[in-house]
């Protein structure tokens, strides 16, 4: 009979044990991959919540922080990490201004212009994400930064002998554009077109934090054509809507990719065609019509919207209505003012009821 040597023995009693602390070690690498499977994806959902809370808070920046912190708060309780619902402090929300040029968020309170949120689940606030391998908890946080996006605007009013009353309310709307411009986007550009038979530009398209003096000249010397303005010709909105959309194809101007353009188009009614008018012989309904299409063209062949708003007075009638309402074309909207004491907040409206929110960090 044979029996196993000693050595044999030996070896087998090795391999046993090199066996256990293999299977020992293996084990150990599937927790840890486990584990950090777990904790990478609670991550996932942390930063999905604060990227969906800070747009949000963003929405309120022109309010002011505590409704930027209310809003953030709000979306976030109705997201969930870890099967939990997620629970923010006033502390999570930090309001701000975002240097597009640095990529550098400063925390302040004077004309902030993006917010952030940090997104916190971690043992220290009562979230424990368990971990199977090198302890029982992890620690997660996710953090997002929004602010106003660039929009690119040529204003592009009417400065007709029939809107001379109601120029200067016009003007201060313009200034209210571009005051806030340069209060939550610097960076956008701003150009100024003023029209009556032929079209006028006072401002090319110009970055609003470096141009804003030059911008500010340029809206306060705009007067109608019976007041010192250039010579009264009638009333021709396709040369305005034609030289707004050309300032966008000027050279030098090549915005980056995602900057939102558009044309905020201010005047009392529909074409009043002379002989002195940029498309003459035109007759009024042919210029309206022209004009529609010029805007139709800008947003379908170019991304501009038009935003079209009326003022509308007592003689007015559905011809001015309708010639209005067909340059507004894209993401642009109609508004019809019959009171030009409200036309400086209505024209403010149409820039901050459409500001561009993003992530920026």
């Amino acid at each position: 009979m044979c029996h196993p040597s000693r050595s044999s023995r030996s070896r087998r009693g090795s391999i046993t044990v090199l066996a256990a602390f293999l299977l020992s070690f293996l084990l150990t690498m599937v927790a840890f991959a486990v584990s950090m499977g777990d904790v990478c994806w609670l991550d996932t959902q942390a930063q999905a919540v604060a990227d969906a809370a800070v747009l949000a808070g963003a929405r309120g920046l022109t309010s002011g922080a505590s409704q930027v912190q209310s809003l953030a708060i709000a979306c976030a309780a109705q997201n969930t990490v870890n099967g939990k619902p997620v629970v923010l402090q006033s502390s999570n929300v930090v309001v701000g201004v975002w240097n597009t040029n640095t990529r550098t968020f400063t925390a302040t309170t004077s004309s902030p212009n993006a917010c952030q949120v940090t997104v916190p689940y971690t043992a220290a606030n009562g979230n424990a994400v368990p971990v199977l391998f090198g302890g029982t908890t992890a620690n997660v946080s996710a953090s997002a930064i929004a602010g106003t996006g660039r929009w690119d605007i040529v204003l592009c009013c009417d400065r007709t002998s029939s809107f001379a009353d109601d120029l200067s309310q016009a003007t201060a709307g313009m200034l209210t554009i571009l005051n806030d411009l340069n209060t939550y986007t610097p960076s956008s550009n701003l150009g100024i077109v003023t029209f009556n038979g032929v079209a006028y530009v006072n401002a090319s398209l110009q970055p609003v934090g470096t141009n804003y003096n030059t911008l500010k000249t340029a809206i306060n010397n705009i007067v109608d054509c019976s007041n010192g303005g250039p010579p009264c010709s009638g009333s021709d909105l396709a040369a305005g809507m034609a030289q707004a959309i050309a300032l966008f194809s000027a050279s030098g101007y090549s915005p980056p990719v995602g900057t939102r353009q558009a044309i905020i188009f201010i005047s009392d009614g529909a074409a009043n065609m002379g002989s002195q008018c940029k498309y003459w012989p035109d007759n009024d309904s042919t210029d309206n019509a022209l004009a529609a299409t010029l805007a139709k063209n800008a947003w379908t062949n170019q991304g501009i919207s038009v935003y079209s708003l009326l003022y509308y007075h007592g003689s007015d009638d559905i011809t001015d209505v309708n010639a209005m309402k067909a340059v507004a074309q894209g993401q642009g909207t109609y508004i019809q003012e019959p009171s030009a004491s409200q036309l400086t907040s209505d024209i403010q409206g149409m820039l901050m009821n459409n500001l561009s929110m993003q992530l920026v960090q």
